[in-house]
């Protein structure tokens, strides 16, 4: 009888757009730090607004894919909720191609300082 070759469970390989080009960069290279190898973190700095991050996640995500299948098990799009008019459909662009949305309200600077430091009431 042949010996069973152990399986570990596939860890997804991912794809992090982020419209900033050092805060969150830092933050998300340091939290997948132990899945560099499945993880790609990509930044989209040349425009700042969530439309336009969903769209480059789009295009990067299809170029990547290999002979019809997908290059990533998920996507995320990363974005400061500032005053953007266009956020509401690149919520729903992003939600209509399965991508996931992590959004900080007002910058992703300020959950760091309350997620860091005690703050007073």
């Amino acid at each position: 009888m042949a010996r069973r070759v152990p399986k570990r469970p596939a860890i997804p390989r991912v794809l992090i757009v982020a419209e900033g080009a050092l805060t969150e960069p830092q933050y998300l290279n340091r939290w997948y730090r132990d899945h560099r190898d499945r993880v790609r973190v990509t930044l989209k700095h040349r425009h700042t607004d969530p439309l336009s991050i969903v769209r480059y996640a789009k295009r990067l995500d299809r170029s990547l894919s290999r002979g019809g299948s997908p290059a990533f098990d998920r996507v995320w799009c990363v974005f400061d909720c500032d005053a953007h008019p266009h956020i509401t459909r690149a919520i729903s662009e992003a939600t209509d191609l399965g991508y996931k949305v992590a959004i900080s309200n007002p910058c992703i600077e300020v959950w760091f300082i309350l997620h860091f430091q005690q703050q007073a009431a």
